[in-house]
This record gives C-alpha cells, sequence and structure tokens, in this order.
C-alpha cells in the first residue's frame, strides 16, 4: 500500500508540473479528479481483498457489485470468489456465491473452479460445481481445473473432476448422436 501512495505522489507530482508549466488549469483540475477515481478504486480494492484475507464476513456481507470485482495480487489478475477459493476458505466462498458472485466468471483467464482446484479445498470445489461451472472450462494456457488439481498434488479433487469431466463429454457424445 505504502508503495502505492508513493506511486500516486510521483504521479501527482509529474501533473502538476506539467500542468503548471501549459498554465492550463482545466486540465490540471481533471487530472488531480482521475488520480482522485484511481486512488479510490486502489483502495477499493484493497479492502475487498483485506476483508477476504481478514476473513471479515460482515465487510462482505455488506458488499454489492465488488463480489464480482477482479483486483490485481501476488502478480494475478483475480476474482474475490476465486481468491477465497484458492484460499481455501468455504464459508467465504458460500457467502460470496450468496452474495451474487458469478462463479463462471474469469479474470486472468481463469475461473473460480481451476483457483479451487489449486487451492485444493473439496468444499469450495463442490461449492462452486453446484454454482454451475462447466467442469470442462480450460484456462488460457488450455488447463481445465482437474489439470490444476494435479499440478498442486490433490489426487482426490483431480479423481472427482476426472470423473464429472469424462460424464459431461459421454453425455456431450450422446446428444451428438441423437
Amino acid at each position: 500500500m505504502f508503495r502505492q501512495q508513493l506511486l500516486i505522489l510521483w504521479g501527482l507530482s509529474i501533473i502538476i508540473d506539467h500542468q503548471l508549466q501549459k498554465n492550463d488549469m482545466i486540465k490540471f483540475i481533471f487530472s488531480l479528479v482521475a488520480l482522485a477515481v484511481c486512488t479510490l478504486g486502489l483502495s477499493a480494492q484493497s479492502s475487498v481483498q483485506s476483508a477476504l484475507d481478514k476473513k471479515d464476513y460482515r465487510s462482505v456481507q455488506k458488499m454489492g457489485k465488488e463480489v464480482n470485482q477482479a483486483f490485481e495480487t501476488e502478480g494475478m489478475t483475480i476474482t474475490p470468489l476465486s481468491y477465497a477459493a484458492l484460499k481455501g476458505d468455504a464459508e467465504m466462498v458460500s457467502l460470496l456465491l450468496k452474495k451474487g458472485a458469478s462463479a463462471s466468471q474469469t479474470a486472468g483467464g481463469f475461473d473460480a473452479l481451476m483457483h479451487a482446484a489449486r487451492g485444493g479445498n473439496s468444499e469450495c470445489v463442490d461449492l462452486i460445481l453446484a454454482a454451475g461451472v462447466k467442469v470442462t472450462n480450460e484456462s488460457k494456457d488450455g488447463l481445465t481445473a482437474r489439470d490444476y488439481a494435479v499440478q498442486a498434488g490433490h489426487t482426490d479433487i483431480a479423481v472427482k473432476l476426472d470423473k464429472l469431466m469424462n460424464a459431461e463429454i459421454e453425455k456431450m457424445r450422446a446428444a451428438r448422436k441423437k
């Protein structure tokens, strides 16, 4: 957070210097407003992640559209639902789904099921599957949730997802034969 504040201050100093050279107050004011909006966006983004990290269920319960707003963390773009699933917080996953979080929304090329499979919490996987995510979805790298479970060493989840994938494939084959 401190680094973000320093970057904002540095950006502000460049804007002020640039705008004062042009002596164009309208552009200067517009730049300040744009900077304020960006700062508020970073603050809201970090407050969502903070609530998830702290398992602050009250704050999450009060959220509106933020439940589907992706944010940046640890070098990746991720939705709150995917983040909670990756962390293995089944109670938070359940709450986010009840608040309207989209289980099929992708961020950074991955859906919540893929993150749940990587996280290794079977209850999170079950909750997200029950929300209607297709087990056959592929990431931007062409991998499925089953593949991520295998990579992470979660064989019980990988076996479950493999069975569901095979059943889905058989269903699609049967539908083609009709």
